[in-house]
This record gives C-alpha cells, structure tokens and sequence, in this order.
C-alpha cells in the first residue's frame, strides 16, 4: 500500500482541522494510508471544525504560545523542527512523499526528505511579510527558511493565485506550482439528505416567509463582522422578515449583542451559537445567502465552498481568490471591503436575486470542482508524475 507523511504544526482545530481532514481523506480515496506528525500527536479528523474559543484547560505550551514574547515565541518555532524530525523519521517506513502544511521557521519535511530520498511537498496557506494577526520579528530568517525549502519541494500547492505568484517571484517554477483552493467534503454535502428545510428553519427561529443572511464562523476582529452589522442595519433595518444569522463564537459575541441593540435590529440578528462540523450543511441549507464579510489577499476561506456546497447566493469580498471561485453572473453580489456603502449595494443586489437559480449554480459548481476529495487526487497525480521522473532521472 502507498504511504504518505501528513506534517502539520498546528492544533488541527477550527477551519485548518477542517481542510487537513479533507485533504487526508482524500488521499486515503487515492489508495494511501496516512501517518500525521504534528505538535499534539492527534487525528485532526476526530476534531475537525471543533470550537477554538470552548473553555478548556490550556497546556503549558499553550500558554506560552499566548503569552510569550513574540520573539520567544519565534525561537519556540524553529525548536518545534527536533520534535517534528524525530516524529517523521519513526514514520518514515514505506512512505512514497511527505505532505507539509506550511509553517513559518518549519524545514522538517525538507530534513526528513532528503536524509531518506524522498520528495515532499509543500502546501501554503501564508507566507513571510504578509499581513497577519501576529507580526513577525525574525523575518529575515523566515524568509531565508522559506526560500530554501520552496525551492526543494517536488510540488507547492498554494492555496490561492496571490501566494502562487508571490513562490514564483521567489524562484519556484512554474510548472511545480499548482493553486489548491479550499473546499467541502464530498460525502458531507452530497452524499446524504437532509431534514425538510422547514423544519430546519425553525429550529434556528426562522419563519414562513423570512429571508436569512448567514454567517458561520468564528467572532474574531478580522471577520469584521461590527461592518456587516451597520451594512445590514443600513440594508434592512425595520424589515422584521429579513434576518442575519450569525452562528458561531468567540470574543466579540457581547459586542455584537450590543452593537445590534443600538443599531435597532436586535430582533432581525439571530446568534444560535457553534454549529457542530457534521451540522454546517444542515445549518446552512436553513438560510437564503451566505456572507464573507472579510478575506485578506492570500487566503481561500473554506465558508465560501460550504456556502456553495450549500447552494446558496453568496455576498463576499472582492478579492482574487473570491472571484478567481464563483461565476461571473455574481460580480454583482462582490463589494469593496474599504467601502460599507459598497457592502450596502452588494446586500441589496442579492436580496433582488433568484436565489433558488444562483445557489443552484454555486452547488453544481463546487460538487464538480471543489471537493477535498478532487483537491487530493490532483496532489497525488502531480507526486506520483514526479517520483515517476525521479525514478527515470
């Protein structure tokens, strides 16, 4: 049986524990057994999409992470390779590839790979300089990292056209670059049924009648859900049958309570806490249209593929890797994310659409291109053409 090594450094929770999951049983569809290294040594399939914000006790190395200077922080990264090395090395057994998450100071695939002449690849989902929560110190020695394993891998998946561009300004050919946005599960979203929508609708407190603008995801500053709320309140305030449904958790839930009540559309915003992974389609299939109200240059939210695995219209950020995604015939529903008034426009615009005619659209779209099941099969096309040139070579 075919072997490959799933590195990660992270803790394989919220919308990361979503794609390594998919991408991991992807490649078991392909005929792989897969061993994953990673910080916490756990299956991220047993946690994926779990709630980053539920109260838990936290590890020591938790709480370093957290609290820690940020310097201190960085060395703790580039001290993490021993660990990872040494986890990949007693997994190294029959393995064909290495398959890597890309983190920031991470050479461990690239080590493990050469000592035992094995190619790896690299999937990015960010890369040094870009804008980010937590800022960098040691950039130039991120940077310098990052240049020499890129250059070393068989194949880079970026996970959008904007980091794409940015490897090959670095020097990786182009023909080892392939884009792998994100994606839904296939089995989750097609390949079951679903209770009567009705019956869906009202569990989440909607009625006969209303129009439900959702979101799911996690109420953190970079969502910048407080503008989705005055585009709204500026869209819909006063009409009681147009609902936003927020669903989630996280640190602004109070100061989103607050910001409705004073927007005077308390009782048009829903908040029916966590949606459990294996609920989201359930969930979205209860609403109307899906939002994303913020997208940064480089990353491929996964709650645009859900929304369109869903079938629904979708109100999103006009950047590269939104657009790069849905059909032409929603441009009109993309906005300017500097611009509320232009979110204002985008919310107005879906709201006269046939939405039943768009998301069916959207679905057959995603059913037929973005499933981690497809995503998979091309990473392991594109390895198992190079080890073929490396065995020839």
């Amino acid at each position: 049986m075919k072997k490959v090594i799933y590195h990660f450094r992270t803790r394989g929770t919220g919308p990361e524990g979503v794609h390594i999951a998919g991408i991991a049983e992807g490649f078991e569809e392909a005929g792989y057994e897969v061993s994953f290294a990673s910080p916490t040594g756990r299956d991220p399939r047993q946690f994926r999409g779990s709630n980053p914000f539920k109260q838990s006790r936290e590890s020591l190395v938790q709480r370093l992470s957290r609290y820690a200077p940020q310097v201190v922080f960085e060395c703790g990264e580039i001290a993490y390779n021993r660990s990872a090395i040494q986890q990949m090395q007693a997994a190294m057994q029959g393995c064909d590839w290495i398959y890597e998450r890309y983190a920031f100071f991470c050479h461990a695939a690239q080590s493990v790979a050469e000592r035992f002449k094995k190619p790896y690849a690299l999937e990015v989902n960010e890369l040094a300089g870009d804008e980010r929560v937590r800022k960098q110190v040691l950039t130039k020695r991120c940077r310098e990292n990052e240049r020499r394993i890129l250059l070393g891998a068989k194949a880079v998946f970026p996970v959008s056209q904007y980091l794409a561009d940015r490897i090959a300004e670095i020097g990786v050919m182009p023909e080892r670059i392939h884009v792998v946005p994100n994606g839904v599960d296939a089995q989750q979203f097609f390949g079951r049924e679903l209770e009567p929508r009705e019956h869906l609708r009202a569990r989440y407190g909607l009625q006969a009648g209303d129009r439900a603008y959702g979101f799911v995801g996690w109420f953190v500053p970079w969502h910048e859900l407080d503008r989705l709320l005055s585009a709204f309140a500026q869209s819909f305030a006063g009409q009681l049958d147009r609902k936003l449904v927020l669903a989630g958790d996280g640190p602004l839930r109070e100061a989103l309570l607050e910001q409705a009540q004073a927007l005077g559309i308390q009782q048009q915003l829903l908040l029916p806490g966590a949606i459990d992974y294996a609920d989201i389609p359930s969930f979205l299939s209860a609403l109307d249209v899906g939002i994303v109200p913020a997208v940064n240059a480089f990353r491929s939210p996964i709650k645009l593929f859900e929304y369109m695995g869903a079938g629904l219209p979708i109100v999103a950020s006009r950047v590269e890797a939104v657009q790069s995604v849905l059909p032409d015939m929603q441009s009109a529903f993309l906005f300017d994310q500097t611009e509320i008034a232009d979110l204002v426009r985008a919310l107005q615009a879906v709201d006269a659409c046939d939405a039943e005619v768009v998301g069916r659209e959207n679905r057959a779209l995603c059913q037929q291109q973005y499933t981690y099941q497809k995503h998979a099969q091309t990473i392991c096309q594109v390895m198992e053409a190079d080890s073929r040139i490396s065995e020839m070579g």
